[in-house]
């Protein structure tokens, strides 16, 4: 079978989402560095940011079934399984780990987990479970790098994502 064809439209759609939120978590800066007034203006355009993070996961959901969903509808396949988790892990893991490392210097070299912060959110069990991007899945999304729940939760549907087919077609089947 050939592959999917190149969908550049949604791609476009995809970076305004990314878009929209990295403006999100921009405002925690603006609001310090801009005029109130300025700050205000940037912060009625980017506070409803969190709303690309539902429009980028549909988007994504939709391309990788687009593109994968038919290497799944057959019989299981566990080098296929596994060739689709490396690629997928391939695309989300080598920054998360990389700003994870930063983080992980940053945070140690400060000792940020004495004083006003929260020690458990630095802890080195949530570490691990950040390493292994299971953080969301145990309710501990704010942990080391708050904004990597959105991996974790990707991880997950990764993980599931032959389930999932299945499931798709035997709904659609009736």
């Amino acid at each position: 079978r050939a592959p999917p064809s190149f969908l550049p439209a949604l791609t476009g759609v995809r970076a305004f989402a990314a878009l929209w939120v990295m403006l999100l978590h921009l405002t925690e800066v603006t609001s310090v560095l801009l005029p109130e007034r300025v700050a205000r203006g940037f912060g009625f355009i980017a506070l409803p940011g969190f709303l690309g993070v539902d429009v980028f996961f549909v988007l994504s959901g939709f391309i990788i079934s687009y593109n994968y969903e038919a290497r799944f509808a057959g019989a299981f396949d566990r080098a296929r399984y596994l060739a689709f988790l490396r690629a997928r892990l391939a695309r989300i893991y080598p920054v998360h780990l990389v700003l994870l490392v930063a983080l992980v210097a940053l945070v140690r070299g400060l000792h940020v987990s004495t004083g006003d912060v929260d020690p458990a959110r630095w802890s080195t069990g949530q570490l691990v479970e950040s390493v292994l991007l299971i953080q969301a899945w145990v309710g501990h999304a704010g942990a080391w790098n708050s904004v990597s729940w959105s991996i974790s939760s990707e991880w997950l549907a990764y993980l599931l994502f032959p389930a999932m087919v299945r499931a798709a077609r035997a709904i659609a089947r009736g």
